[in-house]
């Protein structure tokens, strides 16, 4: 109650705020709830060429975003998905920590699902920060198929 979740057109005047969430919810990672509500959004900058990037991503399909909406406090979780040939990967699921727990990343998931597959997409593909997140993805039904890892010099 109070949410809406809402799959993004390119004209979207508050895609400053929205890629902001991302921004403190991969800062602030994790799946526990803690700080980071709206107010840690709002003192996010985003630089104008990352909001010109994202609607001219959004204006020729590179990219689909959604948000999840509080009707008290706006733009409180993110994500998108990259439609090519046929596949997507699912990247950039966030939450503000204050308002984890709740639903909200398996919620803006399906949407993304449900959209890459309502426009064609055969295969949904997505990567897991964690065991943690990877857990969230599995209750919405994606399978793990395999480990990635960093190599470092």
């Amino acid at each position: 109650p109070g949410w809406r979740l809402d799959v993004l057109a390119a004209d979207e005047p508050d895609i400053a705020r929205i890629r902001a969430v991302a921004s403190v919810g991969f800062r602030l990672g994790g799946t526990a709830v803690g700080e980071g509500g709206a107010a840690h959004r709002d003192r996010e900058e985003t630089e104008p060429a990352a909001v010109d990037q994202t609607r001219a991503e959004l204006a020729d399909g590179r990219r689909v975003m959604c948000v999840v909406r509080s009707a008290s406090d706006g733009p409180i979780a993110v994500g998108s998905h990259r439609p090519r040939e046929g596949v997507t990967e699912i990247v950039g699921v966030a939450v503000l920590p204050e308002f984890r727990r709740r639903g909200l990343a398996a919620a803006l998931t399906q949407l993304l699902v449900d959209d890459a597959l309502g426009r064609g997409i055969d295969v949904v593909v997505l990567t897991a920060q964690s065991d943690a997140v990877a857990r969230i993805y599995e209750r919405i039904g994606f399978r793990r198929i395999g480990t990635a890892g960093v190599a470092e010099a």
